[in-house]
């Protein structure tokens, strides 16, 4: 009898070890990402520029050596053909793998090869997390939608 209470108790906590170091695994990866070239900024619940209020707090995008970060480029809205809501609808069109977690949102505005875009982040959002899905690019000027290649680096055209 004790030889099988012994037994499920390293089977339990043998699970319970496995579980701890697969989640280390994971949260090293995390951080290894994290610190590779990357920026991590807080935005707040709102947008300032748009309005828009977002459901998801944090924002991480990669600076990218063929991304130039332009910010003396006049930000006028009549240079620009489309709006930030309008590039968000552009992106939920060219999403296919929708459900009723999946969310939307302007994350920020960038340069790559000397044309703006609007950076869309895809994700779902479930109670206790959220899940980034893909990276929509969307042309300020003609509405032209791109997916974001992250492990080539390059924008896919989707429209």
């Amino acid at each position: 009898m004790k030889s099988g209470k012994y037994k499920k108790v390293c089977g339990i906590i043998s699970v319970i070890l496995l579980a701890a170091i697969c989640f280390g695994v994971y949260e090293y990866k995390i951080a290894g990402h994290n610190s590779s070239g990357e920026n991590t900024a807080y935005r707040a619940k709102t947008d300032k520029k748009t309005g828009q209020e977002t459901s998801y707090g944090k924002s991480t995008y990669t600076d990218n050596g063929n991304t130039v970060k332009n910010k003396n480029r006049i930000s006028s809205t009549s240079q620009k053909n489309i709006t930030t809501e309008q590039a968000v609808k552009k992106a939920a069109e060219c999403y296919e793998n929708k459900n009723e977690n999946t969310r939307f949102v302007f994350d920020h505005e960038d340069v790559r090869d000397n044309v703006p875009y609007y950076v869309i982040q895809v994700f779902d959002s479930m109670e206790d997390h959220s899940a980034t899905s893909d990276w929509y690019y969307i042309n300020e000027k003609n509405g032209r939608a791109y997916k974001l290649d992250l492990g080539q680096n390059r924008l896919i055209p989707v429209n």
